[in-house]
């Protein structure tokens, strides 16, 4: 339930404030709770997009999450905001020589961040968000 409520507050917020450009500056990535609890890795990314979901949508999977498993994404494609939750299916680029080039989602290393997010029974307090999701079957 409070994973739902969370996503649709953060669903409103991107339906209202109109963003220009989304970044996120990855050269150092960070598990655990982001602050005062983890360590930090070397990941040297700096990723952009017009679409402030899709770029987030990217980043989790690249930080070692799956992000069919967080509602986040399915709601917002429930509600018109993503035409899909599948990090596969959303063109990613890659800055070479001046020019973007198309790549696969899986041409990019992943470094997995533990996070205290969604943890389970039984899961560490810091755990990955990396349970396989089946796409073709969950089709919102």
């Amino acid at each position: 339930m409070h994973q739902e409520i969370w996503a649709h507050k953060t669903c409103d917020n991107a339906q209202t404030l109109k963003t220009g450009l989304a970044v996120i500056e990855g050269i150092y990535g960070r598990d655990g709770d982001g602050f005062g609890v983890g360590n930090d890795h070397l990941t040297n990314l700096v990723m952009f997009g017009k679409d402030k979901l899709r770029l987030d949508m990217i980043g989790m999977y690249l930080g070692g999450h799956e992000p069919g498993n967080v509602n986040l994404f399915r709601i917002a494609k429930e509600r018109g905001l993503l035409d899909t939750f599948n990090p596969h299916e959303v063109e990613v680029y890659e800055w070479e020589d001046g020019k973007a080039v198309r790549r696969r989602l899986t041409d990019f290393q992943r470094t997995a961040l533990p996070t205290y997010y969604l943890q389970r029974d039984g899961e560490p307090k810091y755990h990955l968000v990396n349970e396989r999701f089946d796409y073709d079957r969950i089709k919102s």
